[in-house]
Formats: structure tokens, sequence, C-alpha cells
């Protein structure tokens, strides 16, 4: 129905990992890491807008040198912050998704990874990012999927030895703790894409339930980092060492496979073009 995604950059999975590693913590990076990787493979028209662009890791994983993406912006002034003193984009904008404060077809593209999810009233960001949209222009967007709690090990634990309810308590819990809005079928994305002009061009699952259940058990190494990282004001990273050593490990038996395309996945990533 979508078409099939196609890559135009070869990336390796294992290196790509290890460079996400050696920048945020390995918790995160086993999630990100595949999703910078297929970011990095879609065509970008410039200018480019980085909605959610939190401290700019992942942009500066996904593409690589710094200034490559235009425009960044997030309401998070600490991750923001981070962003500006890495230079990861040739500027930083503290605004909301939903009231964008750039002239009409200002971008060629628009990219956002894992925050559309969040946002209440999701479709007043898909009319601004319309807006902002230059004929023809890109929108590429990563979101959790109506599987996610298949690949989140406490759920999909209960669940596998029949305390269902038990597991849909604990992924209720979680989509709280990560203010997760809108968890959607891709049939309603398409929906409210099309309503506001936005056609999708191709749409492709990721994530393993491994990478995510070993996530998961990573958790409480990440929280003193986050933790740090928030009382501070800046990024706080403990030596890398020992996590580009352990990421070098798990590579052996985590899936780092870029080729199959998955039938389900955690997270869908979606292109779609301003008709």
């Amino acid at each position: 129905v979508y078409g099939i995604y196609s890559g135009t950059r070869s990336m390796n999975s294992r290196d790509t990992l290890i460079r996400y590693v050696a920048r945020a913590p390995l918790q995160l990076a086993l999630i990100r890491a595949k999703e910078a990787e297929l970011f990095s493979k879609i065509p970008l028209t410039r200018p480019v807008l980085d909605i959610g662009c939190a401290d700019g890791i992942f942009a500066e994983v996904a593409f690589g040198k710094k200034g490559t993406i235009d425009v960044g912006i997030d309401i998070d002034d600490v991750a923001l912050g981070i962003a500006r003193e890495k230079k990861i984009y040739r500027r930083v904008v503290r605004a909301d998704a939903r009231n964008l404060p750039f002239r009409d077809a200002q971008f060629g593209s628009v990219i956002s990874n894992q925050s559309m999810e969040h946002i209440k009233g999701v479709d007043a960001v898909f009319a601004e990012v319309a807006r902002v949209l230059k004929k023809r222009g890109t929108f590429v967007f990563l979101v959790p999927t109506i599987y996610l709690a298949d690949y989140w090990l406490t759920s999909a634990a209960f669940r596998l030895i029949g305390l269902t309810r038990m597991g849909d308590f604990f992924h209720t819990l979680r989509n709280r703790i990560f203010h997760h809005e809108n968890l959607w079928p891709a049939s309603v994305w398409k929906r409210k894409l099309e309503a506001h002009g936005l056609t999708i061009d191709t749409l492709r699952y990721n994530g393993t339930k491994k990478n995510y259940f070993v996530s998961e058990l990573l958790w409480p190494l990440r929280i003193p980092q986050l933790l740090l990282t928030r009382l501070l004001g800046s990024e706080v990273l403990f030596p890398r060492g020992p996590a580009v050593f352990a990421a070098k490990v798990l590579s052996k038996f985590l899936s780092t496979d870029g080729t199959a395309i998955p039938a389900s996945g955690a997270t869908m990533l979606i292109t779609a073009h301003k008709t």
C-alpha cells in the first residue's frame, strides 16, 4: 500500500551502534542506532527542519557532519542548550511544533524522530508541517506502533505467562510515564496526514525484541546520568570505554541486519510528501 522503503546511503548497523554509544548511554543507543541508520538512507532536500531535535545526538549520528540540518526545534531548554553547544544544527529554536515560527514554504524537508507520539493535538503539527514545507517537500518521522507492548520486557513477560491484565497494566503505566499520547495504526496516521495535504510514500517497521528487552534491562544504568544532566543543566556522560566494549559484545547476538524489512515492529518510519 505504501511502497517499499529503499535507502540511498550504506551505513553499517554495528558501526552505527558503536558511534552512537560513544555519544550516549548504551540503553538509548541500542534503540536509537538503528533508527539513525534508517534516517541516514533517506535523501533530504535542504533546508531541513528537525522537530523535537533534543540534544542533537541523533542527528549527529544519522547525518554525520555538523551543520547538515539547518534548524532544530524543541521545548526542552536543557536539551537545546546541549545541541547549541555541539553545533549540530546551524540554528536551534525553542518552539512548539503546533505553532512553528517560520514562513510558508521555507523548508525542503522536515524530519522528526520519536516526537509525534508525545504531542497532544498532533493534527496541528501536521498542518504546520504542510505550511512550512515547499511543494513536493519531504516529511519523515518515526513513531512507536500499536505493537509496542510486545517489545517491552515487563509487559511482554506477563503476557507470555498468561497474566494479560498485568501486562496491560504495566504497558499503560509506562505509556503514561513516557507521555505517549498517540499510539495509532498506520491507517490513522495516513488519514491524519492526508487531511493536511501530506501523502505517505513509504512505511517501514523497525525494532527487534532482543534490542528492546536488553535496553530495558539497562535502564538502571542510565538513570543516574539522566538525573545528573537534568540537575546540572548540561550534558553528563560517564566514561565511554566500558559502554563501547559492552556494545561490541552485545552486537554479536543482537540484530544488526540492515537489509531485512520486518512485517511489524516497535516503531515505524513514515516518509511522506506535500502534494
